[in-house]
Parts: C-alpha cells; structure tokens; sequence
C-alpha cells in the first residue's frame, strides 16, 4: 500500500464516518448495524458536518502554507463558517469572539469560564496533522497541541486532540497485516498525562473481550462531544474491526449521541491502517464533494514529500518554485520515489535524458535517472 492511498482513506475517511454518523446524531444507544446500512443505502447524498469542513480548512491551510500557520488557519475557519455544518457551540462562539476582533489567542481561552473547551473539536479535525507530520512524532505532538488552542485550550480537549493524532500515526505506519492493537494502545499511553483518558484506554483492553454491548460501552467510555467521552470511544470502535470500515463505523453509529463526530475519528483510523481501496466505493460515491477531498488529500500527500525531502532542489539546493517528480514514473507513490526539483534543474534533467537516450547502445536497457552526483543532506 502507498502513502498516497493512506493520505486518501485517512481524509476520506473522516468525511466518510461524519457523513454516515450525521443522520443519527443525538439518537439513543443499540441501534442495529443493518438499520445503519439500510438508512445510509437509502440516502441520495451523504452530507458532512463541521468535523470534515475544519478538518479540510487545517488540511489546505498546511498545504498552501507549507506547514503550520495559526493566522491562515483561524481565517479559513471563518471564511468557511457555516451554521448549516452544525458546528459546536463553542467553536461558534470561539469564532464569532475572533470576528468580532478578539485575538484568536484569548478568544479560545474565554469559553467554559476562561478554562476554554474541552470538547472534541480539536481531536475532530486533527487527522491533517498526524498526516503531515507522521514521520516527525515531536513535531506532529507540538503542532497538535498548537493547532488544538486554536479553538479548544483546556487540557483536556489539547489531549483528546494529542491522542487522537498519536493513534493515526501509529495507523499510518502500519500495515494492516502487520496491526497489533495491544501495541497500539501502548503507543497512545505514551503520550497520555491525564488520568480520565488513562482510566479509559485502559478498560478498552477488557471491553474488547466482552460482546459488544452499546449501553455498557456508553456508560465506560462515553459518546458525547467532551473529547475524553469520544476519542476513546472512536478508539475502542477502530479496534473492534480495524480493517472493516463499515463494521467499526457502524458501532460508532450504534452508541447514539455524538455519531458524527465519533464516527468521523473512527473512520479516520481505519482510512489511516488501509488506505482509500478498503473504504466501501458504494458510499463514496455518495459522499458530498468527494472529488475536493480527495485533492485536498493528494495536495497535503505533496506537501508532506517536500517536508521529508527539505522544500529544496535537489541538484541546486534552491528553495524557489520546487516540485516533486517521480524517480520511477511506474514505481509507488511513495516520498523514496519522488525527487524535488526547481524548473531549470527540470528543465537540464530532461534535457540530459534525451541526449542519453539519442546515444546508440549495443544491448541492455537505460533508465533516465535525475540525480547528479548529489547527495541529500
């Protein structure tokens, strides 16, 4: 599997989950998956909530800034604000305090009695992050942090968000055949400070032993919009079928209250473990503005390659209008087979490649090969 499908079913995934968890937000616990398959198979358009719009605001943010940007990313935020999204409480407030003048800084520390929010809207929307940064654990735990106080400055809600990013990284650097939740969960207790996320990751290894019973996983772990009663929630449905996308998702939906957003995490997690070919393409097909997600996750693929390879040429070293080109045009989409080039440097290359091919050759094949003796620092 490519990075470039796990960038496509980790972004699809949230919206895909959101989508499908959406129509029964707020319903009570036990709903069956066949109801859940049978309403969303019935739906013309799977429509997504603010969870996917936040989380492609940060996604083309990151892209279009080349990283983190707090400025940009709070302006796209109100650029795309839209009450019909059903966004939170409080991001809305946040958001209108912004508009109104206040300084996104303070602004996400008034809400909740100046404690700010500890709900999930922050762990929500995190999945660009873990993307971005899988390949640099301290950086993505700095900017998850970072990107969280944006709008949701308790504790509690910059750890949800830290927990969730921890857990996507660990799926995107893991096979699906080589997934072993027990070190999984290990991973996430690695960055976990708080004592009610501790208490919950730790009963997720006795609740996968027992039948999945949707009340008992309510009072447990939760299912409303604080992010200690969700992201551990979103994590004890990825591990009930890590590889299933409809089977984890539909007892996210099954639990009622936050669906949406618990959904959204959840698929999230699987997307990131096996990638766009898992997701059902039945309800792709479905899912609002499939085809903008889709190059919002391909842009953010890119933007991850010129991270790894240090935003400069190659040949040059130069820094200004750098691309990233395949090695192998039929090999992976992968950041070992892609090679960053500035236009002149492009421009020589292609140039070399025809004289060389133009030489006649007694026998063997030649492969055009962009690198000078160049190498990366």
């Amino acid at each position: 599997m490519t990075s470039l499908e796990k960038f496509l079913g980790t972004i699809l995934g949230v919206a895909l989950g959101d989508a499908v968890g959406a129509p029964f937000e707020g319903t009570p616990a036990s709903l069956s998956k066949e109801l859940v398959t049978e309403k969303i198979e019935n739906l013309q358009t799977l429509t997504y909530t603010d969870d996917t719009q936040m989380t492609l605001d940060l996604a083309s943010s990151l892209s279009a800034r080349s990283g983190f940007d707090p400025n940009d990313v709070v302006q796209r935020f109100l650029t795309s604000y839209n009450p019909a999204r059903r966004y939170g409480q409080t991001t809305s407030t946040v958001l209108q305090l912004i508009k109104d003048g206040t300084d996104w800084i303070q602004a996400s520390k008034q809400v909740m009695n100046g404690e700010g929010s500890y709900g999930n809207g922050a762990a929500m929307r995190i999945a660009p992050v873990a993307l971005l940064y899988h390949h640099d654990k301290e950086k993505m735990l700095e900017i998850a942090k970072a990107s969280s106080e944006l709008t949701h400055a308790h504790p509690l809600g910059i750890e949800g968000a830290i927990i969730q990013a921890a857990a996507l990284r660990f799926a995107i650097l893991t096979s699906p055949t080589d997934f072993d939740p027990a070190e999984f969960l290990s991973e996430i207790k690695q960055v976990i400070t708080q004592e009610v996320y501790a208490q919950k990751i730790n009963s997720i290894h006795q609740l996968l032993e027992e039948p999945i019973d949707p009340v008992t996983i309510r009072e447990r772990l939760g299912c409303g919009g604080e992010a200690f009663n969700s992201v551990p929630t979103a994590i004890y449905c990825f591990l009930t079928d890590p590889t299933d996308f409809i089977s984890s998702v539909s007892i996210a939906v099954s639990l009622g209250g936050d669906t949406d957003t618990i959904a959204s995490m959840t698929g999230a997690l699987v997307g990131a473990l096996t990638g766009k070919p898992a997701l059902p393409e039945a309800w792709l097909e479905k899912l609002e503005n499939r085809e903008t997600i889709e190059r919002v996750a391909q842009s953010l693929f890119f933007t991850h390659v010129k991270t790894v390879l240090g935003h400069r040429c190659e040949m040059c070293l130069s820094q200004e209008g750098i691309k990233a080109y395949k090695i192998d045009p039929a090999g992976p989409d992968n950041v070992d087979n892609y090679i960053l080039l500035c236009a002149r440097c492009k421009r020589e290359s292609e140039e070399e490649e025809k004289e060389f091919f133009a030489k006649p050759r007694k026998h063997g094949k030649y492969r055009a090969v962009y690198r000078k003796a160049h190498r990366r620092a």
